[in-house]
Formats: C-alpha cells, sequence, structure tokens
C-alpha cells in the first residue's frame, strides 16, 4: 500500500493513530454503532437480499 501512495505522490499523515487486533476482539467504540445500523436493517428488511 505504502508504494502506492507513493506512485501517486500522496504522504501518509505523521498521527498514526491505528488500533490494532481486531481478531483478538479488539475494536474502536464505532464497531458498536456500525453493527447497531446493520442489525437494524437486518431487522426491518428480514427477507432482503444483499
Amino acid at each position: 500500500m505504502i508504494f502506492i501512495l507513493r506512485e501517486a505522490n500522496l504522504l501518509l499523515p505523521e498521527d498514526n493513530n491505528v488500533v490494532e487486533g481486531g481478531c483478538n476482539g479488539i475494536h474502536t467504540e464505532h464497531l458498536g454503532h456500525l453493527l447497531c445500523e446493520m442489525q437494524f436493517l437486518q431487522r426491518a428488511h428480514p427477507d432482503a437480499k444483499w
């Protein structure tokens, strides 16, 4: 990925605030909000094809 950014003359931000560990159950608070949205859609449209 860094190669692609360099080819496009783009720089990574200096503040690299990355949360790692999703496979171990470590997530940011944003995941909870996203899960609520997805569960609402599934419950509101139970026969929908995704």
